[in-house]
């Protein structure tokens, strides 16, 4: 788990980066300094260039996670659900068909500070129809469902079997002819 935060004290928020620009790390930590400027207690974390290892040692010590503004998540917002976070990002209506409980905190660039401000509101504050605290849970009840070993195990088994069966995966490239 992550850390519980109560309502009180500084609320960190991490953002696990490989790409800065395509992460939208600029426009997070901007959101994040308008905020702490307007007196919320609110601290920024962001975690790149350091090992796997670190980087959920450093979540740990986090309330949520900002994961990015593009079309869906990944594996750090899985791990970030895992632990209890509230995850914020990007979920396109692509996305939706795919995930569609999925428990993420949609944002977009416009909407970031409203959306942390939300979050940050303390133990009663909403994010859409539901609290912060139960969108966290709902966050690692739905990693635990949708990516524990018995899903991962089950998708394995059926790529597996699909395989045996003479399909394949990635259609067969055709070689180019000159004519």
């Amino acid at each position: 788990y992550g850390e519980v935060w109560g309502g009180t004290g500084t609320f960190r928020i991490c953002h696990p980066t490989t790409n800065r620009a395509f992460k939208g790390t600029q426009t997070f930590l901007d959101a994040v300094d308008s905020l702490v400027k307007r007196g919320v207690d609110i601290e920024a974390i962001v975690i790149e260039g350091k090992p796997h290892r670190e980087c959920l040692e450093i979540k740990r010590t986090c309330h949520a996670t900002f994961d990015q503004f593009h079309g869906i998540y990944g594996v750090s917002a899985i791990e970030s659900m895992a632990m209890g976070h509230t995850v914020i990002g990007g979920v396109s209506a692509w996305a939706t068909t795919f995930a569609p409980d999925s428990p993420m905190v949609p944002t977009t660039p416009d909407s970031l500070e409203a959306v942390l401000l939300g979050v940050v509101g303390g133990e009663q504050a909403t994010v859409g129809t539901s609290s912060w605290v139960d969108r966290a849970k709902a966050a690692r009840a739905y990693a635990y469902r949708n990516h524990g070993l018995e899903m991962g195990g089950l998708r394995l088994t059926g790529l597996y079997d699909h395989i045996r069966h003479g399909h394949r995966l990635i259609p067969a490239r055709r070689e180019k002819r000159c004519e």
